[in-house]
Formats: structure tokens, C-alpha cells, sequence
């Protein structure tokens, strides 16, 4: 289970190059009022274990933790660890069986992992019925989004990835590989998923085919605008061209043939030297990271033809100058 609960002192932090506070075995407890007192967690500290303290507020230095929706969030997190949630009501009748546990806890400034709760199965699956009756009778849609994350959190789980290397570079290549690829899996999660190997890229460029018939009569400003609407096509093309060019096919033989299908998942593997379904096959993008870079190329592409200029980043003398410089010259650019 994974909660945006963190800590505020850094004084609990274990670990001083990840800014984390790692416990292993340890006691939780959960308590849904401010602890004025340390009665009760120096009867919790007894059992000679890390103690993780959940709370809305402390008197004392220990941490604060106060976020919305607290008093639901407690009890999930009671259930899920085999704790109870201590109220005001039940402080003198403390005892230390009330007391959850897990194998491991990791707290970062911004949230908190609890793995492997030792809650058990059953209240679990009650306290996820609960919730979703409490999902289908909501009226609100703030109130449906909180019980929904509520819900999702009992059925996650978490995965360690270990990495390593021969040295401290192929460390840290790995590691920005594998947070890339968690990243772009979060991203997809969110704002779905669309056809890789830069083919959704592709059969964008078909819409803007239907800007050539609304521009058609504008004499003065057609041109330059059918000159846009050029580049971008060749921009979004692109991908799909380098990918074939680097396999050894006619690439403009592979973008024809992709653009005459009406199935926008279809893509060519040149491993296989056939048209596949990459949806089917795994070779997908996040639709989010195509949105951003669609949008990323339109305000570049405005700023270029705002300003009338642009920056070119080859070496002198070679080929990529010399068509970026006729480019230029053919955009009428300073």
C-alpha cells in the first residue's frame, strides 16, 4: 500500500542519500486524534521494535501528519497492517495488540510504502466492499475520486527493481532506463495507451490533409501556410521513416502502405518484414507523451515562423547545413 503521507522532520531519515526513513519489522501505530500525551507511545515502544507513528498531529517532535480524508485513510491503513485505530476515546484503554505491523516501511518527505501488511485477507476484502458501496452511493465526484484511490490502493502491490552495473555510469544508465520506463508505464496509466514505433505519429499527419481544402482559396497566405502544414507532416512522418531506413526498406514504400490502412494499430516490424499489430505485440507509446510532443513541435514550429529566423546546430560544411540553409531560404526565413 503506498499513502501521500510522509514525514515533516528530517530527523528520522535513515538513509541520507535517498532522504528516506526505512524500518524493517516494525510496530504501526495508527492513531485518528492529536497524541497529547506520550502515554501511549511509551507503552507501544515496549516490544523493543521500530515503531512507525501515524497520526493527525503530535504535541511532541515526533512527526506530523495531517491530510484530507485522514480518518478513512486510517482505517484502510488499520486493516491492512492488523491494527486499530486509537481515538481519543480508547487512549486509557491502550494495549499492545492494538498495534499493526508489516515486514517493511519506507518514508519519503511526500509519502510512505508499507509492504507486505499483516492484515488479513478477509478484512481486507470486507474493507473493499465497503468502500466500493460507498463508491456507488457517492453524489460527489471529489468524494467518488478519494474512494476510488482509496480502493486502489488495496490492490497494489509493490515491486523492488535491482540494478546494477560493472561501474558507477552503467549504474546510472540503467537506473535512468528503468525510471524512464516506470514513468512512461505511470504516464500510460493515466491518459492511455496508443500504437508505438512513432505510427501514431503517422496517421496524425492524415488530418491535416483537410487543412488543404479549407486554405484552397486563400491566395496570399496559402503558400506559406501549405508550407507549414509540409513540415509538420514530415516531422511526424518521421519515425516511422527512420525506423525502416535503418532496417534496409524502402521507407517511403512502408509509409504509403501504412497510411493506406484503416486499422491505425497496424505497424511494420522489419524484424519480421511484415505489417503487425503492435497493440497486440506490446509496441505501444503513452498517449500523453505523443500529446506532448505534438504539442511541443506546434509551439516550436510558432516560434519559428513568429520570429522569421531559425537556429541551426550542425557543423559547417556538411550536408544537414546546407538543406537546413535551402530550408530557410525556401521559408522566406532572415
Amino acid at each position: 500500500m503506498k499513502v501521500d503521507w510522509g514525514f515533516v522532520s528530517p530527523s528520522f531519515i535513515t538513509n541520507r542519500n535517498s532522504a528516506k526513513c526505512s524500518l524493517r519489522n516494525p510496530f504501526i501505530l495508527i492513531h485518528a486524534n492529536k497524541i497529547l500525551t506520550e502515554d501511549v507511545v511509551k507503552q507501544a515502544i515496549r516490544p523493543r521494535r521500530p515503531l512507525l507513528i501515524v497520526a493527525e498531529d503530535v504535541e511532541t517532535e515526533l512527526v506530523r501528519s495531517l491530510r484530507r480524508s485522514y480518518r478513512g485513510k486510517s482505517k484502510d491503513l488499520a486493516v491492512f497492517t492488523g491494527g486499530e485505530v486509537v481515538t481519543g476515546e480508547s487512549d486509557m484503554n491502550f494495549v499492545p495488540q492494538m498495534l499493526g505491523s508489516c515486514k517493511e516501511v519506507k518514508v519519503s518527505q511526500d509519502e510512505m510504502v508499507i509492504v507486505g501488511g499483516s492484515g488479513g485477507q478477509e478484512d481486507i476484502e470486507e474493507r473493499r466492499k465497503e468502500l466500493k458501496f460507498s463508491i456507488m452511493s457517492s453524489t460527489s465526484n471529489d468524494e467518488l475520486k478519494l474512494l476510488e484511490k482509496r480502493l486502489a490502493k488495496f490492490s497494489c502491490e509493490v515491486a523492488y527493481f535491482k540494478v546494477g552495473g560493472d561501474s558507477c555510469a552503467e549504474v546510472f544508465k540503467y537506473c535512468c532506463r528503468v525510471y524512464n520506463a516506470i514513468t512512461a508505464s505511470l504516464a500510460a496509466l493515466d491518459g492511455g495507451i496508443v500504437a508505438g514505433g512513432g505510427v501514431a505519429l503517422l496517421h496524425a499527419s492524415k488530418e491535416l490533409e483537410k487543412l488543404h481544402t479549407s486554405w484552397y482559396n486563400e491566395k496570399k497566405k496559402r503558400n506559406n501556410r501549405m508550407l507549414g502544414v509540409h513540415l509538420v507532416q514530415k516531422a511526424l512522418k518521421a519515425p516511422v521513416c527512420s525506423i525502416a531506413h535503418a532496417a534496409g526498406f524502402d521507407y517511403s514504400v512502408v509509409v504509403e502502405k501504412l497510411l493506406e490502412q484503416d486499422n491505425p494499430d497496424l505497424g511494420y516490424d522489419p524484424a519480421k518484414g511484415e505489417f503487425i499489430d503492435l497493440i497486440e505485440c506490446g509496441n505501444v507509446d503513452a498517449a500523453l507523451l505523443v500529446d506532448f510532443e505534438l504539442n511541443d513541435v506546434a509551439w516550436h514550429s510558432n516560434c519559428n515562423f513568429g520570429t522569421r529566423c531559425l537556429e541551426l546546430q550542425s557543423s559547417k560544411g556538411t550536408q544537414t547545413e546546407k538543406e537546413a540553409c535551402d530550408l530557410a531560404n525556401e521559408c522566406s526565413l532572415a
